[in-house]
């Protein structure tokens, strides 16, 4: 619809209420009368709606009008401070008006019109009672100038004669002449005609003010006011009446404003408005562009005519080239994006720093484990082929502030620009974007042709702001680079027929407003603009600023157009994404073939067996299964893929003599099982859960880098390193700087605060510093892991090492670490009796709940005998050591304390009864296991559901767990005191698992009568001290390796300081990455010959197929590989 159109649409609209509604209002009698306040209301709110459609007519004809003689000028002139003027101002009305515009603006201003004129409604019937008010009170004066009466003060005029005449002639009846009920009502007549003569009389007062109200409110101009041209403004903006009426002041100048404002965006919201203002704007831009073109291609005249240098072109001057454009790229890039991105939140962009280090340095790595990692060999089979351990960053799309052209493409181009913008290398800057590039390339050109002088005079101010040319660029800047990208790829009709991503979606926009030839005239200008002014400014940083702060206006229409486009993320979106989504590493470390062989086994035993085979998935568990690095991605493992298809909940029975765990040891597992309720006969049935039911892959995601929740997570033994400092968040640390040195092996590092004071950061080998930075950026805390296998027969610990330290010497040092406690420690008497009496009694709880549960009344025997029969088994392996047991928790009340006694510690996993029951049979024994027994089965007990009295499980485990620490100024959490186990602490734990939240995360019970004895640490400490060497370089390495990844966690935390140098943590990778010692680490802890697998298949299954699948499945796992029997060498 044509803007003319609408201007005349408006005019109309304002006639037909001017001289239609708002007379209607004011003579039209009603059959229902309204309230005469409720009329001058309706008047007020008519008034203003005139007003409003009559200055959107002027508003819409004049702005026409504008376009047109904008468009005509456009076609006569080449270039003028008129035309750049017109173009400043429709560039910012477009984007005005786009940003106005829409369904949901337009749904805005109706309501925001239905409540004007409710307002005006309100404020008519408001002000009009206040002028009746004082007209009422002028009456009472008598100071109301006398005026002639109306028809309706005519008419009650008449009406209070004929009262008065009726009242003189019933006056003068005499009362003689009456009876003297007469009398009485002609009293009662008269005096109810004295009561209408006053009400009448009230109402002409009433009528008399009525119509002076009306008045004097005025909808004409005041009598004896000029003419002129002042008051034919006021008309048609708004009648004098109305603005009194509003507010009954002079101020119409700002009544008018607030009118014409309204209007405007009234106006703007729609499209042919816009429109014609986008079409004015692409032709002058075009014109400007050009003229702007013109008075540098003069002044490169004026420089190219004079005599060329002749000097050779040296390794500085292609520097000094680089530098400039890299520049040049920055500044272009943060112009680009001034009004899309604007954020003064510095933990934010220092967040997307971090987010741009962490993952160019385990592309990095990735690259290079790819390259360098040995084979994983290809087990059982006829064919011995080797392949290389397969590596991979794995990194979910970034979300662009929700437009629904965000995809994954959109995602690559962010990514892949925050990978570039990483300074590598030799760390001299150089362009990365096409931009920069071709900027380079045309500053080299034109320096070679300036006079002799001019480029020696650049190559000065270059000296002299070195320093900045090696600043990381920032958030802003790396999306103003992603973005100079799509443009240039525009401009040069890349884009043209590319998906919906950010290229094409950008392009899509532009392609409305201006032509590709345009995009590249502009991108063209840009670069003669900056080496103008680098030639021509005092500095370098001068030219920057005015380059970046210029008001060209095909600047700020290309500003406008990139921010309109809505491509450009929110800072505080962005962030939420980077939290949620971290990049993280994932080594293969099986060879493909075997991958599919224990997939294939698993899915036939599932099928033959039915769902408790499926439990044999657990058995394929990997680090990614149980440690993902983000949600979903344990799904996409071999354990994870069969899981997801049958879930198993084995019956209490089958598990009760059948310990799992992870670590240094296990305990023992009761799950679910035969009902107790009264219903005995039915049989049990195994019930399906589907994995992650009771925890979500975001859950387990976040738990796999969480060192507090990892505490007590049932499968974590092992090695934890890896925490938060105490005050992560709150530190006042303020580091600048970051610098290293090699000497030999070794890398010493240094770090610079703002005040310029150098600290020492420590020294550290090559190999750790590189795989603890690839440890620290991945952020998982699980250095190494051993876990049991499903299925008891079978001897040893599963190893699950970090994607970061597998098959590397340092992967085979956190496994050596992980067996430290159980090497050194458990064989100590103190040590071993508390493992020991502490295994004995979750059995004997556990026995004698079984007991309790056969002993019920009505229990069907072949039930019963099962019960009694598994109860047999636990006596046997707790009887031999219940006298030890005995002493143990007998002294000094220990079954009661604590610190003892893990069931004390956290009596909510227990049955309270039951374990009252326990404790006075235990006390009662006096060494006997019979008498205990005997007690037991003559407990009063009356619970007899499994469910209430096995609630949970146990498992016991060694490990070792970093230490915590805070971040200091002094740096002094990197220099733990000298000759001690530290920052490394060496503990044995047990962990509860609720078997109704199997993987939940309570703190677990870490013997705490051992750990404030000391005697762990000591007996770790001797043991190194009195080992080999191999020993003492392990725990040397390994508390070197923990203070490194701890300074470097600190430092992509923002603990070190947002000032802190990000990017020189991708350079001081790629320094040391050639010092990776590869070494294959073992997969297995133990090792089962094939002679020894076909002895233990007949105690798993007397079936054949099952036999054969079992037998594939265990070998695909690695169990059988000759290697297990020397790991690490």
């Amino acid at each position: 619809m044509s803007i003319f159109i609408i201007a005349l649409l408006c005019f109309i609209s304002s006639l037909a209420v001017g001289k239609l509604l708002i007379p209607f209002f004011k003579r039209r009698e009603f059959k229902h009368q309204l309230p005469e306040m409720a009329r001058l209301g309706w008047i007020s709110a008519l008034s203003f709606l005139r007003s409003a459609t009559l200055v959107g007519a002027w508003t819409f004809f004049l702005v026409g009008l504008a376009f047109k003689v904008t468009n005509l000028m456009a076609r006569m002139f080449d270039s003028t401070t008129l035309v750049d003027s017109l173009l400043v101002a429709l560039t910012n009305f477009s984007e005005w008006s786009n940003a106005i515009r829409g369904e949901r603006f337009l749904w805005m201003m109706g309501i925001l019109a239905v409540i004007l004129i409710v307002v005006f409604y309100r404020q008519g019937k408001h002000t009009a009672k206040g002028i009746y008010d004082k007209l009422l009170d002028r009456y009472k004066e008598g100071s109301l100038t006398p005026m002639p009466p109306s028809d309706k003060m005519d008419r009650i005029g008449r009406a209070i004669q004929e009262v008065r005449m009726e009242g003189s002639r019933v006056g003068n009846i005499s009362d003689s002449e009456l009876s003297a009920m007469d009398i009485r009502r002609k009293a009662a007549y008269l005096k109810n005609l004295r009561k209408a003569d006053e009400d009448l009389q009230r109402s002409y007062v009433l009528a008399d003010v009525d119509r002076r109200v009306l008045d004097e409110l005025g909808d004409q101009p005041d009598e004896g006011s000029s003419s002129g041209w002042w008051n034919t403004i006021l008309g048609i903006i708004g009648s004098e009446g109305m603005v009194k009426m509003v507010n009954r002041s002079n101020k119409v100048l700002r009544r008018i404003g607030i009118a014409l404002l309204l209007i405007s965006f009234l106006g703007a919201a729609h499209t042919p408005l816009s429109t014609t203002a986008s079409n004015a704007a692409r032709q002058l831009v075009d014109l400007q562009i050009q003229s702007e073109r013109n008075e540098i291609d003069n002044w490169q005249k004026t420089m190219v005519a004079q005599i060329p240098a002749e000097e050779e072109w040296t390794e500085e001057d292609d520097e000094v080239v680089n530098a400039l454009a890299r520049d040049f790229e920055l500044t272009y890039a943060r112009q680009l994006v001034s009004t899309a991105l604007q954020t003064t939140d510095r933990l934010a962009d220092f967040r997307v720093r971090a987010h741009a280090v962490r993952t160019n340095i385990l592309s990095s790595y990735q690259a290079h484990a790819n390259q360098n990692a040995p084979t994983a060999k290809k087990v059982g089979g006829r064919t011995s082929q080797a392949k290389n351990a397969r590596a991979a960053v794995y990194e979910s799309s970034v979300d662009f502030h929700g437009h629904s052209s965000t995809n994954r493409s959109q995602a690559d181009l962010f990514t892949e620009s925050i990978e570039r913008n990483s300074l590598q290398g030799n760390g001299k800057p150089q362009p990365k974007t096409t931009a920069g590039q071709r900027y380079r390339d045309y500053l080299s050109n034109q320096a070679k042709q300036y006079p002799k002088g001019v480029w020696s005079d650049l190559k000065s101010k270059y000296r002299a702001e070195v320093a900045s040319f090696s600043r990381p660029a920032s958030p802003k800047e790396v999306f103003g680079m992603a973005i100079s990208e799509t443009i240039d790829g525009f401009a040069n009709e890349v884009f043209r027929s590319s998906s919906n991503d950010l290229g094409s979606e950008l392009s899509k926009r532009l392609a409305k407003r201006m032509s590709a030839g345009t995009v590249k005239s502009w991108v063209e200008l840009n670069m003669e603009q900056y080496t103008r002014d680098l030639v021509t400014e005092p500095k370098i940083s001068t030219a920057r600023e005015k380059f970046t702060s210029a008001t060209s206006t095909p600047k700020r229409f290309m500003q406008y157009e990139v921010n309109r486009s809505g491509l450009v993320p929110e800072p505080s979106a962005l962030n939420a994404h980077i939290a949620e989504n971290p990049p993280f590493l994932d080594r293969i470390d099986r060879h493909p073939d075997n991958l599919r062989t224990m997939n294939n086994s698993l899915r036939n035993m599932a099928v033959r067996q039915g769902e408790p085979m499926a439990a044999l998935a657990d058995n394929a568990n990997s680090y990614k299964s149980l440690f993902p690095g983000s949600p979903g991605a344990e799904l996409n493992t071999v354990s994870g893929s069969i899981s997801n298809e049958v879930a198993y909940n084995p019956s209490f029975l089958e598990e009760a003599v059948s310990p799992s765990g992870g670590g240094g040891g296990g305990g023992g597992s009761l799950g679910g099982g035969p009902s107790a309720s009264n219903n005995t006969n039915r049989k049990p049935k195994p019930r399906r859960v589907r994995p992650n039911a009771r925890m979500g892959s975001s859950s387990i995601a976040s738990r796999a880098r969480s060192f507090t929740s990892l505490r007590g997570f049932r499968r974590i033994g092992g090695v934890l390193i890896g925490q938060e400092a105490q005050n992560a968040g709150e530190t006042d640390v303020d580091i600048r700087e970051i610098s290293w040195e090699r000497r030999g092996k070794r890398i010493e590092i240094k770090l610079t605060d703002a005040s310029g004071t150098q600290h020492d950061a420590g020294s550290y080998d090559a190999d750790i510093v590189y795989q603890a930075l690839a440890y620290a950026a991945d952020g998982r805390p699980v250095a190494a892991t051993m876990i049991k296998l499903s299925m008891q027969e079978l001897p040893g610990l599963k190893i699950l090492a970090h994607p970061a330290l597998i098959d590397t010497e340092v992967g085979c040092e956190v496994i050596a670490l992980d067996r430290f406690v159980d090497k050194f420690a458990a064989g100590h008497p103190v040590v071993a009796e508390a493992l020991q009496s502490a295994q004995i009694l979750d059995l004997l709880y556990r026995y004698s709940a079984i007991v309790t549960i056969a002993n019920q009344s009505g229990l069907d025997a072949l039930e019963s005998l099962r019960y009694t029969m598994f109860a047999g088994k636990l006596a046997a392996q707790i009887e031999n050591y219940y006298p030890v047991f005995y002493r143990y928790y007998a002294k000094d009340g220990r079954i009661s304390d604590p610190d003892y006694n893990f069931i004390e510690a956290y009596p909510e996993f227990y049955n309270e009864k039951l374990w009252t029951e326990v404790k006075s049979a235990f006390l009662a024994s006096q060494g006997s296991f019979t008498n205990f027994s005997d007690r037991m089965e003559a407990n009063p007990m009356t619970v007899y559901d499994p469910n209430t009295l096995l609630r949970t499980d146990v498992a016991t485990w060694s490990g070792v767990r970093e230490m915590p620490y805070s971040v200091d100024a002094s740096l002094s959490f990197l220099r733990p005191a000298p000759n001690t186990l530290a920052p490394l602490r060496f503990m044995e734990q047990i962990a509860y698992i609720p078997l109704n939240d199997p993987d939940s995360n309570y703190q677990p019970w870490e013997f705490p009568a051992l750990e404030a004895s000391g005697i762990l640490a000591r007996e770790v400490q001797l043991g190194i001290k009195n080992g080999n060497s191999k020993d003492r370089t392990v725990l040397q390495r390994m508390q070197s390796f923990t203070l490194a990844q701890r300074l470097f966690r600190a430092a992509l935390s923002g603990d070190l300081g947002t000032e802190f140098p990000l990017e020189e943590l991708s350079n001081m990778a790629a320094d040391c990455q050639n010092s990776v010692q590869w070494q294959l680490t073992p997969r297995y802890n133990g090792y089962l010959s094939p002679r020894e697998m076909e002895e233990y298949l007949p105690l798993i299954t007397e079936d054949e197929r099952d036999a054969k699948n079992l037998r594939d499945f265990y070998e695909a796992c690695g169990i059988m590989d000759p290697q297990n029997q020397n790991p690490c060498g």
